[in-house]
């Protein structure tokens, strides 16, 4: 089974970019006394509106833009080992900001239970000790991710805060896995 799977996206600089300012403009998600949770929704008709570079990337590997996310965390606390509570078996992730060193981690045999983030978001969280690693991808690129399987993020706690970009699509994205 395919985990993750680096993809090239194209107009990747400008993206990056004008997320950052979307983020800034439109969000309080800079300010950390304002941190519910790692998972944040962004305006789906505003920021689609503002990134005719990422519909014209998607479309270029067959996909669509259904919504949009960060998943933003100022330390490792902020995102233990879960599945994505979701239909879907892959969300594509783009980084945008101290990504570096940090770590997308995938495990086997992970056992979940659904609860509510404090965003409002349903998860699955971990309910046994005994999973594995099965691998890990250092998120320097855009990335389709199995959100459906076990995973969790290791992050460098020198460099806050980390914010990946991660997009659900039409067809689903982790359809591009295992091909």
């Amino acid at each position: 089974m395919e985990y993750w799977k680096q993809i090239e996206l194209s107009n990747i600089d400008t993206i990056v970019a004008k997320t950052l300012e979307y983020i800034e403009k439109n969000t309080t998600h800079f300010d950390k006394k304002k941190f519910r949770g790692p998972f944040n929704a962004l305006d789906n008709h505003t920021f689609k509106n503002s990134m005719p570079e990422l519909i014209v990337a998607l479309r270029e590997h067959g996909l669509f833009y259904e919504d949009a996310n960060i998943y933003l965390m100022w330390n490792n606390g902020d995102a233990l080992p879960h599945k994505d509570y979701t239909g879907a078996i892959g969300r594509l992730n783009i980084p945008i900001l101290n990504c570096e060193g940090t770590w997308t981690t995938f495990y086997e045999n992970l056992k979940t239970r659904r609860l509510m983030l404090p965003t409002g978001n349903p998860y699955y969280i971990t309910t046994n000790k005994d999973y594995v690693e099965a691998t890990r991808v250092e998120m320097l690129k855009p990335a389709v991710c199995r959100i459906s399987e076990g995973h969790s993020v290791i992050m460098d706690e020198t460099r806050c805060p980390r914010i990946m970009l991660t997009l659900s699509t039409i067809p689903d994205a982790g359809l591009l896995l295992d091909n």
